[in-house]
């Protein structure tokens, strides 16, 4: 992997975790409560673009990932049992953190940390699986597969809104699942390693992107006009995110690029910390008590730059903390 390409995978850890400090901000869940209007178009738009953060992470592993090759000895031994070590490191900082005793810290372990931590554990465990696959599958016939995963993904909106479950969703794990990112650890880093290692073309991606968001503010406006569920508009937004997902990440491949060696270090750097970023986000909860204090003392006028000061603020103070952190060898490796 040369440095060009190393380069556009950076910037995706960059977006993807910019994506994520913003599905965790107020503005994000002010999209549930705003009046009809072009801010609330915009929110909703801006909504299914952030909810890209995760997906694009899986397919950033893929990309690095199910290229190469391993025995499980070593997948277990370098890469299992240190995200393991991970998981029970963030379920103590929760644990601590919020005070619980320690009876609790089973269901911390358990149940309560972060969704996505376990999903990557699964990702990880299925990986000698997953490299067979992407090796292993001509073109064509991984062409066809992403082809019917798109068209479930994305016209699956429809079921959550208008009752349409159906027993087929249950049965196509590989293709979509009863909760849309209960198979985004399958789907997404064979999309990654696919997009990584063939040509790109942008109009496709672009053109299904504008159809999904099209779909998006007419099911979300028609859930909120219904008062729906909050979890109905959340699911709809979850299962719309495939081809804008996509279009990101063909994006950078096809135009991030940086001929400067310092830019590459500071990007590298900066790369670096997203992983640490979220660890920390997620322990701590920060964002739920700056989400809370936005609300309750400042005007809603206020409540764009706000936000936006504290996904900044986030990000620098993360970033910072994290990059220190990685300055010591022993965390380094699980950061």
């Amino acid at each position: 992997m040369g440095k060009a390409r190393y380069f556009y995978i950076d910037v995706l850890r960059i977006t993807a975790i910019v994506f994520i400090l913003y599905n965790h901000s107020l503005l994000f869940d002010s999209i549930y409560f705003m009046n009809p209007g072009a801010e609330e178009l915009f929110l909703t738009l801006a909504a299914l673009l952030s909810k890209c953060g995760p997906p694009i992470f899986f397919m950033i592993s893929g990309a690095l990932l199910l290229g190469r090759n391993e025995t499980f000895k070593q997948v277990f031994t370098h890469r299992i049992l240190r995200f393991i070590v991970v998981i029970i490191a963030v379920s103590i900082i929760m644990s601590v953190y919020s005070g619980a005793a320690i009876s609790d810290y089973p269901y911390l372990l358990f149940v309560k940390v972060n969704w996505y931590f376990y999903a990557y554990l699964a990702f990880l465990l299925m990986l000698p699986v997953l490299r067979v696959i992407a090796q292993k599958t001509p073109d064509r016939d991984m062409r066809i597969a992403f082809i019917i995963i798109m068209a479930f993904y994305s016209f699956g909106a429809l079921i959550p809104v208008f009752d349409l479950y159906s027993p087929i969703t249950q049965y196509l794990g590989l293709f979509t699942s009863s909760w849309p990112s209960n198979c985004w650890c399958i789907i997404f880093p064979l999309m990654g390693y696919y997009l990584a290692n063939n040509k790109v073309r942008i109009r496709p991606f672009a053109i299904g992107s504008a159809v999904c968001a099209v779909i998006a503010i007419l099911l979300t406006f028609y859930v909120r006009s219904h008062s729906m569920p909050i979890q109905t508009e959340e699911e709809v937004i979850q299962r719309l995110v495939i081809l804008p997902a996509c279009l990101v990440f063909a994006l950078a491949k096809n135009y991030a690029s940086c001929s400067s060696k310092v830019g590459l270090a500071v990007a590298e750097e900066i790369a670096g910390t997203c992983f640490g970023i979220f660890i920390l986000e997620r322990s701590f909860c920060l964002s739920e008590f700056t989400k809370h204090y936005i609300a309750d003392n400042l005007p809603s006028s206020a409540l764009v730059p706000a936000s936006l000061v504290q996904i900044a603020a986030e990000f620098i103070l993360f970033a910072m903390v994290v990059y220190l952190l990685r300055r010591i060898p022993a965390i380094r490796k699980y950061l």
